[in-house]
């Protein structure tokens, strides 16, 4: 990050704690802090249904945005 002063410092920490608080993290299998704080559970079906779906975007995303080089 590029901060050159203390609004953009404040607004660069709110963002990064905001980050940090609401991204899942392995180490708290795969919950986010807030949720971890809370004692919320996660629902593994339907994190496995989400993490497959991912998956097969993720698939038809790289087979239609392939380099020049790979595509020749």
């Amino acid at each position: 990050m590029d901060i050159r002063d203390g609004d953009q410092l404040s607004t660069a920490l709110l963002k990064s704690v905001d980050d940090f608080n609401n991204r899942p993290h392995i180490s708290l299998d795969g919950r986010t802090p807030s949720e971890a704080e809370q004692n919320i559970q996660l629902d593994t079906t339907k994190l496995s249904n989400y993490k497959k779906q991912a998956s097969a975007e993720r698939k038809i995303y790289n087979q239609s945005h392939q380099c020049k080089q790979c595509s020749e």
